[in-house]
């Protein structure tokens, strides 16, 4: 009896210690998940924390203060095929073409003039043709954190003006001034900045 009861406490303690260190293994993992979701930024960016950057040839970026940006759409063009001995009665698809919409910049009207330097390059002023100088630019849409920092970046490559709006002015209403610049795209790059 006294070794059966020696051998009862050797298992309690044995039983005791596994425990322990099983919980301490699943608070180990707990902290690390917790420290990996911090680290991969599980939490979503806010859609009005953001930066555009515009990539000028000749002063390599300039920061544009931008109210809106219309968001970014691509569709590839499918190509169905179906051989005669085909069993399933099912077509192949095969990828075709790639097609970027436009996108547009909202922005309120401030005193400078690079913006419309740039539709000039591919539209003609009232006395010269387009002067297609530095006519295609990168730009880049940056996603802000809470602190500011910068989240992902989507670069939108050889960015060209087709269109130029100016919003309407109205003296019974509480506005301010803003003009809107639609660009073709021709391809996009997503970046998560560490």
């Amino acid at each position: 009896p006294m070794f059966a009861h020696r051998r009862l406490n050797i298992i309690d303690t044995v039983s005791t210690l596994i425990g322990h260190g099983t919980e301490a293994s699943l608070n180990r993992e707990r902290n690390n998940h917790s420290m990996i979701k911090q680290k991969a930024g599980i939490e979503p960016f806010k859609a009005f924390r953001f930066l555009i950057e515009i990539e000028n040839p000749q002063s390599n970026v300039v920061v544009a203060a931008f109210s809106q940006f219309s968001g970014i759409k691509m569709r590839v063009d499918t190509i169905e095929r179906r051989s005669g001995d085909e069993t399933r009665g099912t077509f192949e698809s095969y990828s075709g073409l790639t097609h970027y919409e436009n996108v547009i910049l909202t922005r309120g009207i401030i005193g400078d003039n690079d913006f419309m330097e740039w539709i000039y390059s591919a539209a003609p002023t009232e006395i010269a043709p387009p002067t297609n100088k530095n006519k295609y630019r990168n730009i880049n849409v940056v996603a802000l954190d809470d602190t500011g920092r910068r989240g992902i970046t989507w670069t939108l490559y050889k960015a060209m003006p087709v269109a130029y709006e100016l919003s309407p002015f109205d003296g019974a209403r509480s506005e301010l001034l803003s003009e809107s610049i639609e660009f073709s795209i021709q391809g996009f790059k997503r970046v998560i900045n560490n």
